[in-house]
């Protein structure tokens, strides 16, 4: 490109051209990708924790714990823990 062409392109005081569908479009290609990336992060620790609870599953049903809301609440929040903690560290 010569450096008249550049001239003339530059001396153009028009704004360049603004797509908001275009932008738009762009956005959500990002964040179904981020989304797509967050819920492939978290399978593997769901799936570690179903093992764990799994595991712990006789230990718990041979008396340690016999009331099933409070082994939810240990399984809920263990999860929650998990997950803030994985989510922090990224």
């Amino acid at each position: 490109m010569s450096d008249q062409n550049l001239k003339q392109l530059l001396a153009l005081d028009e704004a360049p051209a603004h797509d908001p569908v275009f932008e738009l479009r762009v956005l959500a290609g990002i964040e179904r990708r981020r989304f797509w990336r967050n819920v492939a992060g978290l399978v593997p620790v769901g799936a570690a924790i179903g093992v764990v609870a799994w595991s712990l599953a006789p230990l718990l049903d041979a008396g340690t714990i016999n009331n099933p809301t409070l082994l939810s609440g240990i399984i809920v929040g263990t999860t929650l823990f998990v997950v803030e903690t994985w989510q922090t560290q990224r």
